[in-house]
């Protein structure tokens, strides 16, 4: 009974091991009976301490860098807004030609080329409230964009927290169970010698490969 359990469970990881290869590789866009070998062994050390994967995350984040986007913006909208207080310099300038025949009279003909330019200055005098409303509005849109970004930084650092104590602890916890492997290797030994001298009955030989195998599985996990 207990092979059967344990072939039946083999064969259904075995099938979802290969269900997984092929959603791999309908990922990579490769043919879904692309063979490939998976690598049993992944290390599980950080290459930089805490401090500088904090530093990564406030620096890289994409929530945080969209919301200090948006901040730039609002100041550009205040300086925008602060401008249209100044007076109005515009400087034009054009090039044309001027021809004209005339069929009688003593000057037949009249050309003309040239540059002409010229300055406008101007002074919008009528339009105070108005602007003044546009610049109040525009420093508030800038102090709300900074208690977003302070709020989104407050956000994702406690994510990272988190995240960061999961995966400490997980390897913790990896530690152990690795350190705990072998004991469980060594009663499941005991265990087989025991019953091959007749000493135990095969229940108890059971209960200790299942204690072996789910300790494995454990670790599996964990990695």
């Amino acid at each position: 009974m207990d092979l059967k359990s344990d072939s039946s469970r083999y064969n259904r990881n075995k099938l979802q091991l290969q269900v997984k290869k092929a959603e791999l590789n309908e990922l990579l866009g490769r043919s879904a009976d692309t063979p490939y070998t998976v690598e049993e062994e992944v290390p599980l050390q950080l290459a930089h301490g805490r401090e500088h994967l904090s530093r990564q995350v406030r620096n890289r984040n994409s929530a945080i860098r969209q919301s200090e986007m948006e901040h730039e913006d609002a100041e550009l909208g205040l300086s925008l807004s602060r401008a249209k207080r100044y007076p109005e310099l515009v400087m034009n300038s054009s090039y044309g030609y001027y021809r004209e025949d005339n069929d009688v009279g003593q000057l037949l003909e009249l050309e003309s080329t040239g540059f002409s330019g010229g300055l406008t200055f101007r002074v919008n005098i009528f339009n105070g409230n108005r602007l003044s409303t546009e610049i109040q509005n525009s420093r508030i849109a800038v102090r709300q964009s900074e208690r977003r970004i302070d709020k989104t930084k407050l956000a994702v650092m406690r994510k990272f927290k988190v995240a960061y104590d999961t995966y400490q602890n997980s390897l913790q916890d990896l530690d152990f169970e690795r350190s705990s492997l072998e004991l469980y290797q060594q009663n499941y030994d005991k265990a087989l010698e025991d019953f091959r001298q007749g000493l135990i009955s095969s229940t108890e030989l059971r209960a200790a490969q299942l204690n072996l195998t789910r300790a494995m599985d454990r670790i599996n996990d964990l990695e």
